[in-house]
């Protein structure tokens, strides 16, 4: 049976590396294609479930000389965090992947991805960066949290979430489970791994950010869809979900914000606000 209703996920395994992509995937993926109900499959009749032991059979035929060892490791070839991380196939055909047991993963038909704008100097923001002495650690490195992090340390979340007085956290990989929807097909998750890079709480809201240090134009919705949904089952407070983009050409960081137009629907997403920082705009 590979048509799903009522998914019941009992446990994910953990993500996989976001800039993670591989040269092979058409290969591979060409290979479940053919070997698979995949070719066959009425995407109108709903999402394709696919086992990992399937997706093992289809390429086992495939020699060192057709696609390398590694290459070959499930966990690398359904790493399609963006658009353009998707092989051939699922372009032609508008499709995305999530992750559904342990050991099997469900394929739908739609729009699976955001967009991030690209913000002009008419989106910047007027902020006027005065900390009570120099933060010296912030400009060490060039990790995703840190210009989120140095943002936060001198008011500049606050300032865009509209919210003053904010305690971070939440950070890192939890598990949750939860109930949702994807175009209208029943899930639960049960046993799921959410990352967030920088969650803050204030009194009555939680405020989920995933954060990038390089510019990208999409990302894979489950990136905020998840963290959200786990939060909204463990506190009884707000959950609002932010992106944020660290340009070092400009040194600035744009924050957009994302809600939900069903709270239990992936795709029923929709920007909220957006904006841009100058972080060297100093007093």
């Amino acid at each position: 049976m590979h048509y799903a209703r009522n998914i019941d996920i009992p446990l994910l395994i953990p993500y996989y590396n976001l800039n993670m992509t591989d040269s092979y995937k058409d290969v591979f993926w060409d290979e479940v294609y053919s070997n698979t109900p995949f070719s066959n499959w009425d995407f109108e009749e709903g999402p394709l479930l696919v086992q990992d032991s399937e997706i093992k059979n289809a390429v086992a035929h495939l020699s060192d000389a057709d696609i390398p060892p590694q290459s070959k490791q499930i966990r690398i070839q359904c790493g399609m965090n963006d658009r353009e991380q998707r092989p051939e196939i699922f372009k032609q055909k508008n499709l995305f992947l999530l992750p559904y047991t342990n050991n099997s993963r469900i394929i739908f038909r739609g729009e699976g991805y955001l967009d991030i704008p690209e913000l002009d100097d008419s989106s910047i923001i007027e902020f006027e960066i005065n900390p009570e002495f120099e933060l010296e650690a912030s400009s060490v490195g060039n990790s995703e949290m840190q210009h989120l992090d140095y943002a936060f340390a001198v008011g500049i979340v606050q300032d865009f979430v509209n919210v003053e007085n904010l305690f971070l956290t939440i950070r890192g990989k939890k598990y949750a489970s939860f109930d949702y929807k994807v175009m209208g097909t029943p899930m639960t998750a049960k046993g799921v791994q959410t990352e967030v890079d920088a969650g803050y709480e204030g009194e009555s809201e939680i405020l989920l950010f995933e954060a990038k240090n390089t510019s990208v134009t999409n990302e894979i919705i489950r990136q905020l869809f998840f963290p959200k949904r786990k939060w909204e089952e463990d506190t009884t407070k707000k959950v609002r979900t932010f992106f944020s983009q660290y340009n070092s050409d400009e040194h600035s960081i744009s924050f957009f914000e994302y809600g939900f137009m069903d709270a239990l629907e992936y795709t029923s997403l929709e920007l909220v606000k957006s904006g841009k920082y100058l972080l060297d705009n100093k007093k």
